[in-house]
């Protein structure tokens, strides 16, 4: 039996209906491959017994389910995305890993807010504009991700953020470019990216502040070798990424500023792929179907969202 662990409503903000989707169309193609399927909630996941499921597939986020999830792996049950890879892409240890790896990302600096004064001169080392996020979870409210100008918003955003008990903020440098968005699997060639509406299928609308994207030249290629070096970074072989390239000096610049668990169909192939016991390159076919289905995913979104 395969399990499909679905997202807690307050993990999904505007976009619940996409995310409930997503994931009972993964298991729909999964049974009509065969397989016996069985979908639970988070809170179903917590209180239930699964230890029978071969493999679970989920868009879990909430730090008790993540927990459960390790312990399955621990136990021997694949698990995709793996628990232990959820928890590293939370935003403070994932930046942490992304700093100490050197791989490109954002200038970033962690704020540790638990018993500690926020003030101008803890934000001497900022540069602005920047953006300051929940340290210690997902965004579960657009207070959670923040765009700040100077060092007086910036002191505002934090105390609230302790008012409401965050433990820690990650500030990440702001830097204009193109938006990408771009999923992939690790070990295979299959990488689908395409531009994010600023408008459309966004959370809280954040993307605006970059604008409409220009169609740089970029290398794909590179781009696709530091998700999956990041992918083998932080365990998290289906992600899913937001990136920006930008042009200094004529030359092309990327980096990564987000990096996720992705929750999209991509799910289908790498599990059948753990299915047949073997970890292995998905052929072209395969690859193909992935390719479809982010196109019809892109395509349901810009509906789903006008």
């Amino acid at each position: 039996m395969l399990l499909g662990v679905s997202r807690g409503k307050e993990f999904s903000p505007n976009r619940q209906d996409s995310d409930t989707a997503i994931i009972n169309a993964v298991a729909d193609n999964l049974r009509q491959m065969g397989h016996e399927v069985e979908m639970c909630s988070e809170n179903e996941f917590l209180k239930g017994d699964f230890s029978g499921a071969e493999l679970v597939f989920n868009m879990a986020r909430h730090q008790d389910t993540v927990a459960k999830l390790q312990k399955a792996e621990d136990c021997g049950t694949k698990v995709v995305n793996s628990g232990y890879g959820i928890a590293n892409c939370i935003r403070r240890p994932l930046t942490e890993k992304v700093i100490a790896s050197g791989l490109p990302s954002p200038k970033s600096a962690i704020i540790v807010l638990e018993g500690a004064e926020i003030d101008a001169d803890s934000l001497r080392d900022a540069s602005y504009p920047c953006w300051i996020k929940r340290g210690d979870g997902c965004a579960q409210i657009k207070e959670d991700v923040s765009f700040v100008t100077s060092t007086e918003e910036a002191v505002g955003v934090l105390h609230s953020f302790k008012l409401r008990g965050v433990a820690s903020a990650v500030l990440n440098e702001h830097l204009a470019g193109d938006l990408v968005k771009f999923y992939g699997v690790e070990g295979t060639d299959f990488f689908y990216w395409y531009y994010p509406s600023p408008t459309k299928n966004s959370k809280f609308g954040l993307e605006a502040i970059n604008g409409e994207s220009h169609g740089f030249a970029f290398s794909v290629e590179r781009m696709k070798q530091i998700s999956d070096d990041m992918a083998k970074l932080l365990n998290v072989p289906v992600r899913a990424e937001i990136g920006f390239h930008q042009y200094e000096f004529l030359c092309d610049v990327i980096q990564i500023r987000r990096y996720e668990p992705a929750d999209q169909f991509f799910f289908l192939a790498v599990i059948h792929d753990y299915i047949a016991g073997e970890k292995q390159r998905i052929d072209h076919e395969i690859g193909d179907v992935f390719r479809e289905m982010g196109e019809y995913l892109v395509a349901y979104h810009s509906v789903a969202h006008d």
